[in-house]
């Protein structure tokens, strides 16, 4: 199975996982308790053959959180013939000194589950590596034997899984079973879905290279126009111009309607990241001025946001849209 990864870096300081971003301990909690929380509760047992791993945990973070403890989006998808409104729940969790985020998303939340993803990380001092990775969907095991209750009034939802078959990612010999139930909550009820659909106008997006041995000096980008949409609780939307795995594209997270994270990937050979991260060599030269969203037609301007990888630089230029 082809697998495409994505590298996450940040504008400001996110991180897509729960590290340093909640807190499960009694301090921690105390601390929080003065301002209103997102919050995930897990009473989940995760098994394989005989041994049994419980994933007990009450986890919280701030309302204003980059990575909250909890996210209930709603999903537009352009590609589909409907523009069809789609679902996904995020449980973000610390249990037995490891972070978990188990994700569920759905086409209808009277069925079963189109997937779940748990993500299980070993964090230390802010620094996340992936330990190890189990799913069910359709090209694997179809996801049975759960049940979602959501309040679509405070995005409020408890995910209840009864011997559910998931297998290792690392071992698809690897049979495990879920059991137990996860919930969900906000401090503060989800945004509305506001009327956005596919225009006809005309996005231009070009990169601007120095020193790129791979690509032409100005290379035009392919995708300019949004293919998928997803709101994140009262706050956070996320866009995506291209959802294949392969082509080039561009995905920004807005919260409270400035960038936080950003994503260039470039005809499947770079995963370029408006970011900084040490490890991969990534050195940033941007600013939020040069990244403008316009929350009244959910625009996106590019004002020469700065790139550098490796001996790669770039600057990215024009405008994505509906």
């Amino acid at each position: 199975m082809d697998i495409k990864k994505y590298t996450f870096i940040t504008l400001s300081s996110f991180v897509l996982s729960a590290c340093g971003g909640g807190s499960d301990s009694g301090a921690d909690n105390n601390k929080n308790q003065s301002q209103p929380t997102n919050r995930t509760k897990s009473q989940l047992t995760l098994a394989y053959l005989n041994d049994k791993t419980p994933l007990f945990a009450d986890f919280s973070t701030d309302i204003n959180s980059d990575t909250p403890a909890y996210n209930y989006g709603q999903v537009l998808n352009f590609k589909s013939p409907l523009s069809s409104k789609t679902y996904t729940f995020t449980y973000n969790f610390t249990a037995n000194d490891l972070t978990y985020m188990i994700e569920a998303e759905y086409l209808n939340l009277n069925s079963q589950p189109i997937s779940v993803n748990i993500y299980e990380k070993n964090c230390n001092n802010d620094r996340c590596l992936y330990s190890r990775s189990f799913t069910c969907k359709p090209t694997v095991f179809v996801c049975n034997n759960t049940a979602i209750t959501v309040d679509q009034n405070t995005g409020a939802s408890t995910l209840t899984f009864n011997h559910t078959k998931i297998v290792n990612l690392d071992d698809y010999k690897q049979l495990n079973y879920l059991d137990g139930s996860i919930t969900g909550s906000l401090a503060q009820k989800p945004q509305d879905v506001p009327d956005i659909f596919p225009t006809g106008m005309q996005y231009e997006m070009k990169i601007n290279g120095e020193n790129i041995q791979y690509i032409l000096a100005i290379t035009p980008i392919k995708h300019s126009h949004y293919e998928k949409i997803r709101l994140i609780n009262h706050n956070i939307i996320e866009f995506w111009t291209n959802i294949a795995t392969e082509g080039d594209s561009i995905h920004i997270r807005i919260k409270d309607n400035k960038p936080i994270l950003g994503i260039l990937s470039f005809n499947s050979i770079y995963d370029i990241i408006f970011g900084y991260d040490t490890e991969l060599g990534i050195y940033p030269n941007i600013m939020n001025d040069k990244i403008i969203y316009n929350p009244k037609n959910y625009e996106i301007t590019f004002n020469g946001a700065e790139v550098e990888w490796v001996n790669l630089h770039m600057t990215l230029s024009g405008t994505i849209g509906p």
